[in-house]
């Protein structure tokens, strides 16, 4: 879990989402993010037990966006939730989703990351990006992000400059917020450590991410 001084996404606002995750589980509800900001202003994406990522969003209605696809254990993942104003987009490894379910998102305020802002559904595996944008991402854009598989630095993004809140997981005492805002972040728990081999791209590990240094 980890608690950072996010940005308030707005309901209302235009603004999007974006994660690299591996699952190792889908035999219970996970939270990938979640944000709380009152009682008609709750935003999160989580996996349910079929393995399909919802984009979901309250203001005393409910609105959200499911995967028509799947995904499987222990393989990377990326998802962008773009939101214009309450109008929801889902892509999953750069491909717009069109599927519908209503769940709900939690009433304790605050920002999380790898669970419900109530402290439940905890994620089980890795989240290792994480990136807001005030800007409602476009098809080509959300693809630009996914680049094939291999993760894109957000700050060289198309849209970097829209770029207001940029994590990636750093390791197991802080998460640095690489947008201009610092909002860094502790992660709370006993998080574990992951060695990954270098990978066949440059300045890039085993997994397509960029080298945190």
């Amino acid at each position: 879990k980890l608690s950072p001084t996010a940005p308030n996404l707005l309901v209302g606002g235009n603004w999007s989402i974006s994660s690299w995750f591996i699952t190792n589980s889908i035999s219970a509800d996970q939270f990938i993010m979640a944000q709380t900001q009152s009682s008609s202003n709750r935003i999160g994406i989580h996996i349910n037990t079929s393995g399909n990522i919802v984009a979901t969003m309250w203001d005393g209605s409910s609105y959200y966006q499911k995967s028509s696809t799947a995904i499987s254990v222990g393989t990377m993942n990326h998802v962008v939730y773009a939101n214009s104003n309450k109008t929801i987009t889902l892509y999953l490894n750069g491909v717009a989703q069109s599927g519908s379910v209503s769940e709900g998102v939690e009433s304790t305020t605050g920002t999380t990351i790898g669970c419900k802002t109530g402290d439940s559904m905890f994620f089980n595996g890795i989240i290792d990006d994480m990136s807001f944008f005030n800007h409602t991402m476009t098809a080509t854009e959300a693809q630009e992000l996914f680049n094939d598989g291999v993760a894109l630095d957000a700050t060289a993004h198309s849209k970097s400059g829209n770029l207001v809140g940029y994590w990636r997981n750093d390791g197991v005492s802080t998460w640095t917020d690489r947008s201009t805002n610092s909002n860094h972040g502790t992660p709370a728990g006993t998080p574990e450590s992951i060695i990954i081999r270098e990978g066949l791209n440059s300045n890039k590990d085993g997994l397509g991410f960029p080298f945190k240094n």
